[in-house]
């Protein structure tokens, strides 16, 4: 069985820098995971964005913006169209719904109108009104830094890096990075202001793909300091993660930042970043000093100073970003867009699941082996699926097989967030047909970088079986636990 076509439509360059791709990048390795076939689209702008970022995502080069062109190099047909572009709009999506079975849309700004199925937004504080006329009625739109699209690398690196800062140490590192794009004058007054601070940190400065490394070398030499210079990385997770301050703009990097809990000085590189910027300030995740074009060295020696002085302040700015971004976006999007057609696969549970789960959660098998054997009441269901949903400690799925929906898995945090607890139910109706055991497999394909652990009690021999099969091992401590990185 062929697997469904995901097309990611991404705009990149040196002018507009690297977000897009990165983005786009991170949604193919969620998706594929996920069960579809997955391809770039880009422009020639954009193709030095892509050296050293991944062999894992094909990629078709454009000759132009038009829709002609990506019928073209799709072949006439993709099952979902995914369109990250601040220049293609409601024409160009409206145009691709000929090739396109579905089409979904990133932005960050409620200027511009659209036709897709899906669109989101990942600006703390939007709210999905923001887009009322300028998106069909039937348009879901989903909004909130909980689905920013960013690499394993940096769900990896957190629980790691948030352990680090609670020790709440003195500020060593610095971590410069403005961008993929070409930002030598604004950084030539960001490394002014470095010079000129107090506080003596050890500073990483990272240039993308795009920068002219020229003119960066006659720039650095002006700067009698050392520099830890990196060029071209794959991703900033162990930099952002070892850094105790970091200097950026608000693209894809701040939610990077976010993610490993780094308190940042943001710097606006870009119109599209001023209401990302205002958010994250406001939830007191980082530092404004405003647009580029106004940015003073004098600004940012007094941030640099006044962050690495204050070392409770520090730790609440951290603390503050890491509460908007996990790192786990990218899956997230993935469970709301099953694969068409798949023998198993996730979908994201909503509202409307509501009765369903319960009847599931109703069966005698379920209740037998459940913590708490009693059958909730419709309305209890009720109040802990919205608590559910609404809290990113929990990804709670229904199982599909074939588009039908015959299960529920869910996936619980721990309080440390070394690890995700599995919880999995097949309908009686289902039982003895192998999917329990496939839902599970593909968990772990969706999350192959953090550790998954399973209670089974005692008596509840199908549970122990099961979760043998799948590679889970019993610990000392009652529980069963898959290692990342090994297959269920």
């Amino acid at each position: 069985m062929t697997s469904p076509l995901a097309v990611l439509r991404a705009d990149g360059g040196p002018r507009i820098g690297g977000g897009h791709v990165s983005r786009c990048l991170a949604l193919a390795t969620a998706l594929r995971r996920a069960g579809w076939e997955t391809t770039l689209a880009v422009e020639e702008p954009a193709i030095p964005l892509l050296k050293g970022q991944t062999s894992d995502t094909p990629f078709v080069r454009l000759p132009d913006a038009s829709p002609l062109a990506l019928a073209r190099a799709v072949e006439g047909r993709t099952d979902l169209l995914l369109v990250d572009h601040y220049g293609l709009d409601h024409e160009f999506e409206a145009a691709c719904r000929r090739f396109a079975d579905r089409v979904v849309a990133l932005d960050d700004m409620p200027t511009r109108r659209h036709d897709v199925d899906l669109l989101i937004d990942y600006t703390p504080g939007r709210k999905p009104d923001e887009y009322s006329g300028l998106v069909p009625g039937r348009t879901l739109v989903l909004t909130g830094p909980r689905l920013a699209a960013l690499k394993d690398a940096y769900a990896a690196a957190r629980p790691g890096a948030l352990a680090r800062r609670r020790r709440n140490g003195p500020a060593q590192r610095l971590l410069v990075s403005l961008g993929a794009g070409d930002a030598i004058r604004t950084l030539e007054t960001v490394l002014s202001g470095v010079a000129a601070a107090a506080t003596d940190l050890d500073v990483d400065l990272v240039a993308g793909g795009g920068a002219d490394l020229h003119a960066l070398a006659q720039l650095l030499a002006r700067f009698p300091r050392h520099y830890g210079l990196h060029v071209g990385l794959r991703d900033l997770s162990a930099l952002a993660a070892d850094a105790d301050i970091g200097i950026g703009a608000a693209g894809v990097t701040a939610w990077e930042r976010c993610t490993v809990g780094l308190p940042t000085i943001l710097v606006q590189v870009a119109d599209n970043q001023r209401d990302a910027i205002a958010s994250l300030t406001m939830a007191g995740a980082g530092l404004s000093l405003g647009p580029a074009d106004k940015l003073t060295a004098q600004s940012v020696t007094a941030a640099i100073d006044r962050l690495a002085q204050d070392d409770a302040g520090r730790r609440r700015m951290g603390e503050a970003a890491a509460g908007l971004v996990d790192g786990l976006g990218a899956v997230r999007v993935a469970l709301l867009l099953p694969p068409p057609g798949a023998p198993v696969a996730l979908r994201a549970a909503c509202l409307a699941d509501a009765r369903m789960l319960h009847e599931w959660q109703s069966e005698p098998a379920t209740r037998r082996f459940a913590r708490n054997p009693g059958v909730p009441g419709f309305a209890e269901h009720v109040a802990w699926l919205n608590r559910t949903l609404d809290d990113p400690a929990h990804m709670l799925c229904i199982v599909l097989s074939n588009d039908a929906p015959v299960g529920m898995l869910r996936l619980d945090r721990s309080e440390d967030e070394t690890g995700f607890e599995v919880s999995i139910v097949i309908s009686e109706r289902y039982a003895g047909k192998g999917l329990a055991r496939a839902a599970l497999a593909l968990a772990r394909r969706m999350l192959p970088f953090t550790e998954l652990r399973a209670t089974v009690l005692p008596g509840n021999e199908r549970s122990h079986a099961l979760f043998r099969a799948a590679g889970y091992r019993l610990g000392q401590d009652g529980l069963y636990r898959l290692m990342p990185g090994i297959a269920a």
